[in-house]
């Protein structure tokens, strides 16, 4: 039987099992790992082919775990696995040492979260990492938030704002009272001092002070006194004079009715003719 050129040439395509008891030309052959000779499909794993190239103590690998905290302990290549675990109860063993085990996995910058990071997203201000739901600086109250970008008001804190804004205006309101309740009784004072206090020279009478209309000073004296004497009328309608504001303001009735019954009924009293 002869061959054609077509045959030959399909034998150069696969390759023979090493396998010394097979011989089977394989187009698609295993290569092995240790030895790299090509075997077959029947062939190709370590024990069937009995690879002398294969080490079981480097390959065959098992790692043991720790009888106390059951974590595997890696062995390297050429150390005896007692010696390591040896070595792990000593110094590494949180049961025994009393360390906790650090984690090396990224976490949550979020106190409250602390959610381990398989992705981790760093924030562009405070430079730490987040996880998805606590990415945005409003979200983990970020401590280096831009002035250049501030965030949108919610209404909570709108409300917030406009509560203390009123609180202030409030105390504001109670501050100009009392400031005023305070320069009205001064002025009551310096009144009744005044009235009460005799001058030496009382048996030389002085020619009384001439009323100029023109005079700025005079005006805002007469200003101040009759607003004075609203706020007097007003307390005593309402029963609020103490016993030395109520002879103030006897007195100053009394003054208003000399001068009422003086210049008759009071009405332009202060009209100059020019």
């Amino acid at each position: 039987m002869t061959t054609t050129p077509n045959d030959t040439s399909l034998l150069d395509i696969g390759k023979k099992c090493s396998h010394t008891h097979c011989g089977t030309i394989d187009f698609l052959p295993f290569k092995c790992e240790h030895c790299t000779q090509p075997f077959c499909a029947d062939h190709f794993r370590v024990d069937d082919h009995k690879c002398s190239h294969y080490d079981a103590s480097k390959h065959n690998r098992v790692a043991p775990h720790c009888p106390l905290c059951d974590e595997p302990i890696a062995i390297p290549p050429g150390q005896d696995p007692i010696y390591r675990l040896q070595d792990h109860v000593d110094n590494k063993c949180p049961v025994m040492t009393g360390k906790k085990p650090g984690s090396t996995s990224p976490r949550c910058g979020n106190k409250r979260c602390n959610k381990v990071l398989i992705q981790p997203i760093r924030c562009d201000q405070c430079r730490m990492q987040f996880c998805p739901s606590h990415r945005w600086p409003s979200d983990h109250t970020c401590v280096n938030t831009a002035p250049s970008t501030p965030p949108s008001k919610s209404p909570g804190a709108s409300f917030t704002t406009a509560s203390e804004g009123v609180k202030k205006s409030a105390a504001d309101v109670g501050a100009k009272a009392t400031a005023a309740s305070a320069a009205i009784k001064r002025s009551m004072a310096n009144a009744s001092a005044n009235s009460n206090a005799k001058p030496a020279s009382a048996s030389s009478p002085k020619s009384p002070p001439i009323d100029n209309p023109f005079s700025k000073t005079n005006r805002r004296a007469k200003a101040e006194n009759e607003s004075r004497y609203k706020a007097m009328e007003r307390r005593a309608q309402k029963g609020l004079l103490s016993e030395q504001e109520k002879v103030i303001f006897a007195e100053e009735q009394a003054a208003r009715g000399k001068s009422s019954a003086k210049g008759g009924d009071g009405k332009g009293k202060d009209c100059v003719v020019m």
